[in-house]
């Protein structure tokens, strides 16, 4: 099941199987009410619906009908109708059902906070994203629900770990969400499964039910990280609407990402901390991906203002990172590198300033590239020794002017990389 945006408040729900029904009933569930409003039957797939009002949420589900009768309801999705391009998908990949609480409604909580940033989004299943319903690179943000889904239903199956990888090494801003990740995945995963953890979710794994069981139900941010200050983030221990969270993993950072989140009263060093948030290439790519990790479901923290107070947070990191605002480049010797950017975002003409050697006897480039990792032009850095400053007019190797959008600047010398990104705004 997909729910996704086709311009001007029109939206298109798509789904697979129901071949022999009849017609299909679209229902919207709201926020904050158990209230249920019929918004039409349809006939054709996939559904077109127009003229929706684009200052509103929409959570939708479905039923089919023929003859013999109506089929289950499908779980819920949803869509916040835009004009605008820069969408989030919100994924619902939280399927378990025993052992847990699942009411397959919480993109009600996602889509809430994401709309409070004023966010467009689309709707999906994991299983519509595996199927190649939708895209994962058609946005700039994924959100990811995973709640307590764990090794039975399995957080991420090998086709789902290609389609992050990709998505994360083009340069996608990724949310992940969900308290038994690190038991699935490195507990209970094969090797393959260990590696992606590692490497992409940027997590090492230190233990199931990090306060024990039923152990602790709060979080708070942690110095100098993206929750800096806030000092309560409390999550469900059953009475709070969603589901008792009685077994989240503790977490730490590797790979040059950092925590963002510790658990109250539980030894960090021992137990691993709630959640790591990360900026910087994913296996070598030249696009700068970013990562937030909880190992707690958004969807359980409450109350509603500070699951708001985090997205906040959140959708600034991102925002900061597509602004090329975030350090993410740590330990590069003070004599090489990419010293400054400007103006960013630029409209003709930007200022790249590097260092090089004093003594220029290894070669030296400098690219631009796009997010895909294309090359856009190569710039000629020859006659610099030492500092200097190249500008680049915003044209391809060609000679066209290149589109809005973000770009990489890439120096390459002695056998070292750096790189920055900027935006081009027409």
């Amino acid at each position: 099941l997909t729910i996704t945006n086709v311009g001007n408040g029109d939206i298109m729900i798509d789904f697979s199987g129901a071949n022999t029904a009849s017609d299909f009933t679209v229902l919207r569930k709201f926020v904050a009410t158990s209230t249920v409003e019929t918004i039409g039957s349809f006939t054709q797939r996939p559904i077109i619906i127009s003229g929706l009002d684009t200052t509103e949420t929409w959570f939708l589900q479905l039923f089919a009908a023929n003859d013999f009768g109506a089929s289950p309801i499908t779980e819920l999705s949803g869509v916040k109708p835009s004009h605008s391009s820069q969408k989030t998908l919100i994924v619902n990949g939280f399927d378990r059902t025993n052992g847990t609480t699942n009411s397959k409604d919480y993109i009600r909580q996602h889509g809430s906070a994401l709309w409070e940033q004023g966010q467009a989004f689309d709707g999906s299943t994991n299983e519509a994203v595996i199927a190649g319903m939708v895209d994962l690179n058609d946005y700039r943000v994924v959100d990811w629900i995973l709640g307590e889904e764990g090794a039975v239903n399995s957080t991420f199956t090998a086709e789902e770990q290609i389609l992050i990888r990709e998505y994360l090494e083009n340069g996608g801003h990724l949310i992940i969400s969900g308290s038994e990740i690190g038991y699935d995945l490195v507990a209970q995963g094969s090797s393959a499964d260990q590696l992606f953890y590692q490497n992409y979710l940027k997590a090492e794994y230190i233990s199931d039910a990090a306060g024990g069981h039923q152990g602790t139900y709060g979080a708070f941010g942690t110095s100098g990280s993206i929750f800096d200050g806030i000092t309560a983030i409390d999550f469900d221990n059953g009475t709070h609407g969603t589901y008792d969270v009685d077994y989240p993993d503790g977490i730490k950072p590797t790979g040059g990402a950092e925590i963002c989140a510790k658990f109250s009263n539980v030894d960090y060093a021992t137990k691993g901390g709630a959640g790591i948030c990360y900026n910087g290439p994913f296996n070598d790519s030249p696009a700068y991906g970013t990562l937030v990790y909880l190992s707690i479901g958004f969807e359980t923290i409450y109350p509603t203002a500070k699951r708001d107070e985090l997205m906040t947070r959140i959708i600034n990191y991102f925002d900061q990172a597509d602004a090329g605002n975030i350090d993410t480049m740590p330990n590069i010797p003070a004599e090489i590198g990419i010293t400054a950017i400007y103006p960013n975002p630029f409209n003709s003409r930007v200022n790249i300033a590097v260092k090089l050697p004093q003594t220029n006897t290894v070669a030296s480039s400098l690219i631009i590239v796009d997010l895909l990792g294309r090359i856009v032009t190569e710039l000629n850095i020859s006659a610099i020794t030492g500092s200097g400053t190249i500008i680049w007019d915003g044209r391809t190797n060609d000679g066209k002017i290149a589109p809005t959008g973000m770009y990489l600047a890439i120096l390459k010398s002695q056998n070292k990389q750096f790189i920055r990104k900027f935006t081009l705004m027409k």
